[in-house]
């Protein structure tokens, strides 16, 4: 009994070793499995489901991760359009600026709006009018 436990913890250890190291189709290698040592069939699927299981979870920590590191990306772009929003309609006799030139900042990259923001912080440039903010995000 004990040696029979021995040798299926073995078994279990070499297959999930395997698998980890290689990217083999689960299929195949249950089928070689099953060709070579049946008795061990329903093991390796155990080994293999578990492994799939955790590979499920480590992806779904990843997704998880790389979502809340893009969500605080946008956030930044958003409060950086809404900065420049303000510090626009600061400088000229409008409530809104128009959807074209809201589309333009939402296409921009963080380091560009950020570039933006500065500029108009300390007067580097010039905004006028409506034209201006455009020939200037062109």
């Amino acid at each position: 009994m004990n040696d029979t436990k021995t040798i299926l913890e073995y078994f279990t250890t070499g297959m999930e070793y395997i698998l980890e190291i290689k990217d083999y189709d689960f299929d195949i290698m249950h089928d070689k499995v099953n060709l070579i040592i049946p008795e061990k069939s329903e093991t390796f699927m155990s080994t293999a489901n578990k492994l799939r299981e955790e590979g499920k979870l480590d992806g779904i920590k990843k997704g998880i991760k790389e979502g809340r590191k893009e969500g605080m990306k946008e956030g930044r772009k958003q409060e950086l359009i809404e900065t420049i929003s303000i510090l626009i309609k600061d400088k000229l006799p409008i409530d809104k600026l128009p959807d074209n030139l809201e589309s333009k900042l939402n296409k921009l990259d963080l380091i560009v709006l950020r570039e933006i923001r500065t500029d108009l912080l300390k007067d580097i440039i010039t905004i006028e009018s409506l034209e201006d903010l455009e020939e200037y995000l062109n």
